[in-house]
Parts: structure tokens; C-alpha cells; sequence
């Protein structure tokens, strides 16, 4: 747990913004049960307030930090940043499922505690709640405003069109194909299948029980496709399914996992590292099934790709391309995506070069590294989040399809080559952590989002 500050809540600490919002809770019992545990004059009626008015916000906050995907480490940090601006203490605990808050110094603390969703990251929510949190610690806008800037930012529309989406998949599989040296077939067929995906996802997303089976679902078309197109085109199924599903992978989630049990925040790490080992059994059974019924109803053989690989100005594209992607699948804010994708491409040039002296696990120390101090520098210049950068640049960097084409080898019973790829891909996760890390040591952001 984070203690976040030790000023006391009397009248003396409080920034004058606090006192222009009217308690968001009932005073009539809980002020009387807090006053009777307290010594006679020991805490006001002002003082019970404030300290409510800072609670309430407190907990509306974090939750809408936490459903614009925050990690607990960058999420307690910035409402640990916001209580100390407000003149309050506060301890605060956060898992992917729940949120602790208690407020108050040694005299009396208000412990609350709300069940929460995981959230998707949104890099243009994340952006307005920074500068919300600027504001409240200089003083520029009351409570009640800043309650009111909460309700906008969490109801805030998708900042591009509904039918982007789609498309990002389809530009993040296609260009997928293209790092993992398929042919030109692959890449057409698999930017068609992620545009497929993305259809899929804008349907399921409807409801929560479609959305809980997506992941199997959307392997087990992913994988009987790509089956039944390598039955009549020179392609690669496994470099189509991969690819299509490059985006549904959850090695972000496993490298967040890592960073979180790395800087002690063990209960958060634990649940967001058994989240993204179920999401990978989910999508193995998937493409699984998928695999089983084309080979039920077709008969597959596939034919041997003979058809040269892309030639490099493909991969040069594909670089520049699946920052955008990913800018309008992590909703970033328009004027950013120049800065996110000249981040990403530094951070996958660093890589590979780290990948050529130091070998392709410990390479990506190196391109985490740079993705980590390119954003910290940015976050110092420009006075927002690391994360508008940061996100983007790690995503052409994560392990998941490591992790992916090992547990494909373990449903073909290749043992030996599944366990070797589990191995690479926790390897390529701890030296991907260990380069966020040294980054914030050498360059910290001074940013908390």
C-alpha cells in the first residue's frame, strides 16, 4: 500500500479548493459514530466534511483511472498524487478487480472499497485525468468542478469513428505477417482476417457473455480460415492465425503482470498474470477446436508455400503503420500519434539492434529501454503521461506471440518446442521489465499516469 501523504485534515493543510463542494455523503451518522470514537473537540463538523468531499473524490477517481486500464503501480501513485494535493492521507490498494481506499490521518481514516471491471487502456482519458489531477493541486478548479470533469471524462465519446477499429486490426495483422516473414499472400490474408476479427469484436461487444467468449471464438475462426485457405493458396496457416490475432494475444497484460510483481504489487500482478495464462488456454482451445473441425470437414492437407517472402520496404511500411493501429485501438488523441509512432519505431530499431549484439531475448532490454526513456523525457517536456507513448511502443515488443506459438507446439504435442517457447517468452518479459525499469531509474517522468 502506498502512503501517500502525512498532512493532517485540519483547516490549516486544506487547499482552498475543498471547501466549495457540499458533502457528497450523509454527515448525520457517520459524523456522530466518528466524533464519539474521537476526544471532545478533536474533529469539526467541517473537518468530517472535507475529509468526506476528499474520500468521494478520491474513489471516483480511481475508478475511472481504473477502467481506462491504469496498471495498480501507476494508479495508486496517481491518486496517492492527488491526496497529497488535497491535504489528506491516504493508503490505497488496487487490484484488477477492486479498489481500496482508506482517507484520514492517525485521528480517524475512512475506509471505502468497490468492485471494479478491468478496463481497456485510453490514452486520450488518461491525458484529461492527468491534467485534472494538475489542476486540483494548483488550485485551479474546485471539487465540484473537478466531480463535474470527472463525468465528462468518463462519458467522453470513442474519440475515432466505430469503423477504425476494424481497420486497425486488419493493419496490425497485416503488419504482423510482415515481422514474422510471411509472403504477400499471408499479409493479404491476414490484414482480411483481422479486418474480420474487428468486425467480430464491434458485435460481441455488446453484451458481457459474448464478450467472455470472444477470445475462444475469435481463435477458432481465426485458425479454421487460415486451415481452409492453406488447402488452396501457397500460404502459411500459422502465420495467419498469429497474425490475425496479434492484437487478442495478451502479452501486454503478461508484461504489466511482470512489472507489477517486480515493484511489490504482488495481488495485482498474481490476478493480471492468471488473467492473461487463462486468456492463452482460452485461445488454444479455440484454435484447437478451430483446426479439429477443418480437419473434421475438409480433410486438410495444406500445400507447401512456395512464394517468396515480402521484400523489406513491406517491413519498413509495416513499422510505420502498426503505431497507427495501435494509436486508434488504445484510443490515443489524434495529435499524438506522430510522437507515438516515432517512439515505437525508435523503441523496434533499439530492439533489433540490442537483438543483433546481445542476442533476441536480451534485445529487448534494450528497445524497452529506449521506448521507456523516449517517453519519461516526453512526459517531463510536455507535461502528460509517459503511458501516451509508452503503451504503443511496448506493443511491438511484447512476448505474447512467443507465447502463443508455444502453446500451438503443446497442441500438436510438441512438448520439447512449447516448453521452450514458454521459456523465451517469461525471458523476453522479465528483460522487457527490466528495461522499463532501468529507464524510470535513469530518466524518471515525474509524470504519475
Amino acid at each position: 500500500m502506498t502512503d501517500s501523504s502525512r498532512h493532517s485534515i485540519a483547516p490549516t493543510s486544506r487547499p482552498s479548493i475543498g471547501l466549495q463542494l457540499p458533502s457528497q455523503l450523509e454527515l448525520s451518522e457517520l459524523s456522530s459514530e466518528l466524533k464519539n470514537s474521537m476526544p471532545s473537540g478533536a474533529l469539526t463538523d467541517a473537518d468530517v466534511a472535507y475529509l468526506q468531499d476528499a474520500s468521494a473524490f478520491l474513489m471516483r477517481l480511481g475508478r475511472v483511472l481504473h477502467a481506462q486500464g491504469a496498471s495498480a503501480l501507476r494508479l495508486e501513485e496517481a491518486l496517492g498524487a492527488c491526496a497529497t494535493r488535497l491535504g489528506v492521507r491516504a493508503q490505497l490498494f488496487s487490484t484488477p478487480t477492486s479498489l481500496f481506499i482508506a482517507v484520514g490521518d492517525d485521528r480517524v481514516a475512512q475506509t471505502h472499497m468497490v468492485r471494479v471491471d478491468p478496463g481497456e487502456v485510453n490514452l486520450s482519458k488518461l491525458v484529461e485525468l492527468d491534467a485534472l489531477i494538475d489542476r486540483i493541486g494548483h488550485g485551479s478548479i474546485s471539487l465540484r468542478q473537478g466531480f463535474e470533469h470527472l463525468d465528462r471524462v468518463a462519458n467522453a465519446p470513442h474519440p475515432y469513428p466505430g469503423w477504425l477499429t476494424p481497420v486497425a486490426f486488419g493493419i496490425s495483422s497485416a503488419s504482423a505477417a510482415c515481422f514474422f516473414q510471411g509472403n504477400a499472400l499471408d499479409v493479404g490474408l491476414s490484414a482480411a482476417l483481422g479486418l474480420c476479427l474487428g468486425a467480430l469484436t464491434l458485435w460481441m461487444d455488446r453484451g458481457t457473455a459474448t464478450r467472455r467468449i470472444y477470445p475462444a471464438l475469435a481463435s477458432c475462426v481465426a485458425a479454421a480460415l487460415a486451415l481452409a485457405l492453406g488447402n488452396y493458396l501457397p500460404v502459411s496457416p500459422s502465420v495467419m492465425t498469429v497474425s490475425a490475432l496479434i492484437v487478442l494475444v495478451p502479452g501486454l497484460t503478461l508484461t504489466v503482470a511482470m512489472s507489477e510483481l517486480a515493484t511489490s504489487h504482488l495481488m495485482s500482478g498474481t490476478a493480471r498474470f492468471a488473467s492473461a495464462a487463462v486468456t492463452f488456454l482460452q485461445m488454444g482451445l479455440g484454435v484447437g477446436l478451430g483446426r479439429e473441425l477443418t480437419h473434421r470437414l475438409l480433410g486438410s492437407t495444406p500445400l507447401t508455400s512456395s512464394a517468396a517472402q515480402v521484400p523489406a520496404i513491406a517491413e519498413l511500411s509495416a513499422l510505420a503503420l502498426a503505431p497507427l493501429a495501435f494509436a486508434v485501438l488504445f484510443r490515443a488523441r489524434r495529435r499524438d500519434i506522430p510522437l507515438i509512432t516515432l517512439t515505437s519505431v525508435l523503441g523496434f530499431l533499439g530492439a533489433r539492434a540490442g537483438a543483433h549484439l546481445l542476442g533476441p531475448e536480451l534485445g529487448a532490454f534494450v528497445g524497452a529501454f529506449v521506448v521507456a526513456a523516449i517517453s519519461n523525457w516526453l512526459a517531463r517536456l510536455l507535461k502528460r503521461p509517459a503511458s501516451v507513448t509508452l503503451v504503443p511502443g511496448i506493443m511491438l515488443l511484447v512476448p505474447g506471440s512467443i507465447g502463443f506459438r508455444s502453446l500451438s507446439s503443446f497442441l500438436e504435442r510438441d512438448v520439447l518446442t512449447g516448453t521452450e517457447g514458454v521459456f523465451r517468452m517469461f525471458l523476453v518479459a522479465a528483460t522487457l521489465v527490466g528495461g522499463l525499469l532501468m529507464a524510470n531509474a535513469l530518466f524518471p517522468p515525474r509524470r504519475e499516469l
